[in-house]
């Protein structure tokens, strides 16, 4: 692994490439997918682009608040040293939820139904989260614990990663979710071949467990916490408990 890819003399951060190639593949499947359901391709990549605006400024933002506290934000712009000092970093559920918001009012915008939008738009998005983690794992964030009972990855010294510990053996969670998210998007690909699919629960009751228990392989302390627990898992859990409320009350009026 490598925090910069080299291609001849031009030097290219690993984690922003990924990135890019994960937002390209995703929109791709998106718009050749679009054409099975009847979504117009302008319309689509309407969706898509505020989607996907929407969903890093949520992700940006979240990560904000669950790392920095009001008074040092504060601070930062009151001393004019906020572009200086502040460190970015995204919150994946931040962003799934800006995204999901962005998308829903756009598809009102162009009238396109949501449920053909949502087999048509979903099934894509953990290609494009599980190419982010590789990015990750080239970077350095978002690291695993030490590891003790798992294979481990060493990032060797002299080298500028982000956040990871050089010359320890680490459980390579990203490329564990990564694989996990593959196997994530092979599903909903298959769920939505079903006309009836509700896709937004079936990622949410895939993708919270997974990331419930992957949270506990990190070894990233900057992710917030709350009675032993992150706040990627609170947000998870509550997501969760939210896709099985329906279902709870045709139960209760049964």
């Amino acid at each position: 692994m490598h925090p910069y890819l080299h291609i001849g003399s031009i030097s290219l951060p690993a984690y922003g490439v990924f990135c890019a190639l994960g937002i390209v593949v995703s929109c791709v499947m998106t718009l050749y997918r679009a054409r099975r359901f009847g979504i117009r391709a302008d319309r689509m990549l309407f969706v898509y682009t505020a989607a996907l605006v929407c969903g890093l400024l949520g992700a940006a933002f979240t990560y904000m608040l669950i790392t920095y506290s009001p008074q040092e934000l504060f601070s930062m712009l009151r001393r004019g040293a906020f572009l200086r000092e502040y460190q970015p970093g995204y919150v994946f559920y931040g962003g799934f939820l800006f995204g999901a918001a962005a998308a829903l009012l756009a598809a009102r915008v162009v009238k396109t139904p949501v449920r053909a939008l949502s087999r048509a738009l979903l099934p894509c998005l953990p290609f494009a989260h599980a190419l982010g983690r590789v990015g990750c794992f080239f970077a350095g964030c978002c690291y695993g614990r030490e590891a003790r009972w798992l294979p481990g990855v060493v990032y060797p010294e002299n080298t500028e990663w982000v956040g990871a510990p050089a010359g320890i053996p680490l459980v390579p969670a990203q490329l564990i979710e990564a694989a996990l998210l593959l196997a994530i998007g092979a599903i909903l690909l298959r769920r939505a071949r079903n006309p009836r699919a509700n896709l937004l629960r079936d990622y949410i009751r895939l993708y919270a467990p997974v990331r419930f228990f992957m949270e506990f392989l990190r070894g990233d302390a900057i992710r917030g916490a709350f009675l032993f627990l992150s706040t990627s898992q609170w947000i998870g859990l509550a997501l969760l408990a939210l896709t099985f409320l329906p279902a709870s009350r045709r139960r209760a009026r049964e």
